[in-house]
């Protein structure tokens, strides 16, 4: 089993991200710096900001000090700023060889920081300090605009209170000078201590609220950032901006894109971690499953080899083999197992090492609880029996039917003409998967389903499976109204397939609920399975409801769906709804020029 959290060992070949983010630190004429690594959830921002850090304290350079944030640790604080400004205070004030005079200033400063809650009472600078061009521009429309999207968040405070306030920036400097003064006192104590590079890494900030998220960038830049220090913010850039948009939606109408707007304005030095290709899932995996096998030396041989990778060169059995044999002999079935299911694996998690982990981990807990039951279970026949379990549900409850055994084992043999199976026949993912070359009709599948999630009668939260892009986009989705639906609709196509088939399955299971299909809900099924990737099970699923349960204005939602399907798969179709569902097309077309 394998930890679902950050690592310092580099498992991708990702030193040219960390050695950018090194120089991007160090160098004193970038100083002071914001940089942003940006990732989706699970892409491994938080290994590489460990490995980052690593890096920088292996230098032993007493002049560097690295310094943590986990911003969502700070979730519900009454001042997530301040949280912010002490972590890095108290940091300062515990390292070594500062004298007691230093130390004083240091605790002086530290003790300040309390005051900088009266400047999140009911105020927030981040939106008017970075649009606006600073604290003494603000306008009579900025200040009415911030006054009603923020008087709801103050305690004890009332409109006129912070209208009064916000005003009075115009001619009043108390509050810019405070800000200003302990910006120069921090940067004067970072010279005192010898501290040329301060690099604080943000983490898990786009777990937070809006509001924490406002305080932690507002901290950083109008306190913080000082010459000397280094931001680096790991974080899913989609949802910052996303709650930024959230948090100043009323000022939407000035029509900025606020979100990006604010991070162009925060973020100095963007850089992006990019997903795992097919033969990079399949050297992670690989590196997973050898760390398992392997004694250490071993297994640092092995990412030495690793290291040696050119681009797009792929790292398996064959590979190894030519750069050491011996040790290639005994990885045989870990690499050819990774080799086998990374091809399917890759598409369907958008590369991502999460997914690769926690399918690993959901695979060797399955075999563990098998052996204490003394049934000992094949690896890659637990492995593929899996993926259709994980993503493609429909496919899975057919295979493990004792009944379909036998047009099965045609069909995992190759005959594309099996009835039962006619739907999933031209899916390319499906051949794939059929390619893996151990035979699931040869076992027998009870022993194996017993020990699969799909047989106990609770079910796993969908939130649990989805990333938090796919949670918004669910969310979306379901709120039933064309404003949300074409927020999601942008997002659906930023998300893995596993994320989109949650979704639909999610989609479809409360539609199954109710006794009339609801139309805004089925207009956003048929939104999400409008992808080639989507149709085998989209049309089993379909199907699966008795056809005149469907309105005509549902068949009419069907009908993007219904354009990207095969001639084949489009008579199937037409055959299930009958005659009228060839009226669609009219019917569909006769609507758009009516309504031009």
């Amino acid at each position: 089993m394998w930890k679902d959290s950050e690592t310092i060992i580099d498992y991708l070949n990702f030193d040219y991200i960390i050695d950018a983010v090194v120089k991007l630190v160090l160098d004193e004429d970038l100083s002071p710096s914001s940089i942003g690594l940006y990732g989706d959830w699970g892409s491994g921002k938080s290994s590489l900001m460990k490995m980052v850090e690593q890096h920088l304290i292996s230098m032993d350079d007493k002049s560097i000090l690295c310094i943590r944030f986990n911003g969502w640790l700070f979730e519900g604080y009454e001042d997530a700023k301040t949280a912010l400004c002490g972590t890095i205070l108290e940091s300062i004030h515990k390292k070594e060889g500062l004298s007691s005079q230093v130390k004083g200033k240091v605790k002086k400063l530290w003790n300040k920081v309390d005051v900088q809650k009266i400047l999140g009472k009911g105020i927030r600078y981040g939106l008017d300090y970075f649009m606006t061009g600073g604290v003494l521009s603000l306008t009579d429309f900025t200040i009415s605009q911030i006054t009603n999207a923020l008087k709801k968040n103050a305690e004890n405070v009332t409109e006129e209170d912070i209208a009064k306030a916000l005003r009075s920036l115009k001619t009043d400097n108390n509050i810019r000078k405070d800000i200003k003064n302990f910006h120069d006192e921090f940067e004067k104590i970072l010279k005192e201590t010898n501290i040329k590079h301060l690099v604080v890494f943000i983490d898990e900030l786009d777990r937070c609220s809006p509001e924490t998220i406002l305080d932690i960038i507002e901290a950083m830049r109008l306190f913080l950032f000082a010459k000397g220090t280094s931001f680096v913010i790991g974080a899913d850039q989609r949802l910052i901006e996303y709650a930024i948009k959230t948090k100043y939606k009323e000022v939407i109408g000035n029509n900025l894109d606020i979100g990006r707007e604010y991070m162009e304005k925060v973020i100095q030095y963007p850089v992006n971690i990019p997903a795992l290709d097919e033969n990079e899932v399949e050297q992670y995996i690989s590196c997973l499953l050898l760390e398992k096998d392997l004694d250490n030396n071993e297994f640092e041989e092995i990412l030495q080899i690793i290291k040696k990778l050119k681009p797009l060169e792929r790292f398996d059995y064959e590979y190894l083999n030519l750069k050491k044999a011996e040790l290639a002999n005994k990885c045989k079935k870990s690499l050819y197992l990774s080799g086998q299911i990374s091809s399917v694996l890759a598409k369907q998690i958008n590369g991502n090492p999460r997914q690769c982990k926690r399918f690993l981990n959901t695979l060797f807990m399955r075999l563990a609880m098998a052996k204490s039951r003394h049934i000992e279970l094949k690896k890659n026949v637990m492995a593929k029996l899996m993926l259709i379990e994980y993503f493609a549900t429909p496919l899975y409850k057919l295979v493990i039917d004792p009944k379909n055994k036998g047009e099965f084992a045609k069909f995992e043999s190759g005959e594309d003409d099996v009835a039962l199976f006619k739907d999933y026949a031209n899916n390319d993912w499906v051949k794939a998967w059929k390619g893996i070359t151990c035979k699931i009709s040869d076992e027998n599948i009870s022993d194996y389903y017993y020990f699969s999630n799909s047989r106990f009668t609770y079910n796993q939260s969908v939130g649990l499976l989805l990333s938090p892009i796919g949670q918004l986009c669910l969310e979306k989705l379901m709120a039933k109204n064309e404003t949300n639906r074409k927020e999601a609709e942008a997002y659906l196509k930023e998300l893995s397939l596993m994320d989109r088939k949650h979704i639909a399955n999610t989609l479809f299971e409360r539609l199954k609920m109710e006794d009339k299909l609801d139309n805004d809900l089925f207009k956003s099924y048929a939104l999400v399975i409008c992808h080639n990737d989507m149709i085998a099970e989209a049309l089993l699923q379909i199907k699966s409801i008795p056809s005149d349960r469907y309105s005509q204005a549902q068949k009419i939602y069907l009908q993007n769906f219904a354009d990207i399907l095969s001639p084949e798969e489009k008579e199937s179709l037409g055959s299930y709804f009958g005659d009228n569902f060839g009226q669609i097309r009219k019917t569909f077309e006769h609507i758009i020029k009516k309504n031009k």
